[in-house]
């Protein structure tokens, strides 16, 4: 049921339609939450779960698994069964830990249908016999409804104006801005709102896409805001100087310049050709570069001993220059 939702959200994502979703309740979850009381040696893992399905017979039951690799659960911790409609909080002490150790943990539920996993997530024990006195709340509540995680603006970094149709991605969560570059997000494996780390990125066309990480407060919505760089195509190529010349045996630099429209194109690929006699009277110190944050890329060119002359062709994009090479 996760999955089709998920499905559904990615849909009207890609469609362009401005998401505001709140998950709809489903039959059973699991979801693994921060852990808290953390020592040396031991920790307190929790979670919640909830299985309106359940009975008195045939609770679900719950429990922890753990270790120090990711993925590899070599412990387990005790079980707790849930047996209401409501979503249920889940706490369970394990000890015996290493000092100073990343340990990466997991909610497991076996429901009457099916076993759930939670995501995983980690804590690292404390390298002294002292306790954290850090404690990440979770907030109760009374069904599997959903809760928003993350919301704000997605910008022009140049003209400051908001992008429509512009993406947000994190987890399993996808959403898209309205017309004003406004989004709201959540990650719909968050339908307990544990709350943690994530990892955003919001993307546009004609932008480079961009990345923040934003740790949520299950209590609260948070809040993330992007300005996204237009893509800029370069539209003019220069050469520096516009003829080389160059004793034999010696080198010499040049600079390649791409412009743009009221922009820098930087991260351009500029490729060097030397023409087919040229191959003979001159060499070049590579045959492709990356312009720089100025749009500018340098190459460094090698006459041969012969006094000639040879053609460099540069090349970015659509555009074309050609160098001559007069080796004296």
């Amino acid at each position: 049921m996760r999955s089709i939702a998920y499905c559904l959200i990615v849909v009207f994502g890609i469609l362009g339609f401005g998401l505001n979703v709140t998950a709809a309740p489903v039959p059973y979850d699991a979801e693994t939450c921060s852990a808290t009381d953390i020592t040396s040696d031991s920790a307190t893992l929790s979670g919640k779960a909830y299985d309106s399905f359940s009975s008195p017979g045939s609770p679900m039951i719950v429990w922890f698994q753990y270790g120090t690799v990711s993925g590899l659960y070599s412990g387990t911790s005790t079980t707790q069964n849930v047996t209401s409609g409501a979503v249920t909080e889940i706490s369970v002490g394990v000890s015996g830990l290493s000092l100073h150790t990343s340990y990466y943990y997991r909610i497991a539920a076996q429901s009457q249908y099916e076993l759930l996993y939670g995501r995983e997530r980690s804590f690292v024990t404390l390298p002294t016999t002292s306790t954290t006195t850090e404690t990440i709340p979770m907030i109760s509540s009374t069904s599997g409804s959903g809760c928003h995680s993350a919301s704000g603006k997605i910008t022009d970094a140049i003209t400051g104006k908001g992008i429509e149709s512009a993406m947000v991605m994190g987890g399993l969560g996808i959403s898209s801005t309205d017309a004003s570059g406004f989004y709201s997000w959540f990650d719909p494996e968050e339908i307990m709102c544990c709350g943690g780390s994530y990892t955003l990125t919001a993307s546009a066309d004609g932008y480079i896409s961009q990345s923040q990480s934003i740790e949520i407060d299950p209590q609260q919505e948070g809040t993330l805001n992007f300005e996204l760089q237009p893509i800029c195509v370069a539209e003019k190529i220069t050469i520096f100087p516009r003829i080389l010349k160059i004793e034999r045996g010696q080198s010499s630099e040049v600079t390649i310049t791409l412009e743009g429209d009221n922009c820098v194109p930087e991260g351009k690929t500029v490729t060097a050709t030397i023409g087919k006699a040229g191959k003979r009277r001159i060499s070049i110190s590579s045959a492709s570069e990356v312009t720089d944050a100025n749009g500018q890329a340098k190459f460094t060119i090698t006459a041969k001993n012969k006094i000639s002359n040879a053609r460099v062709t540069f090349n970015a994009d659509s555009l074309k220059k050609t160098l001559i090479v007069k080796i004296k």
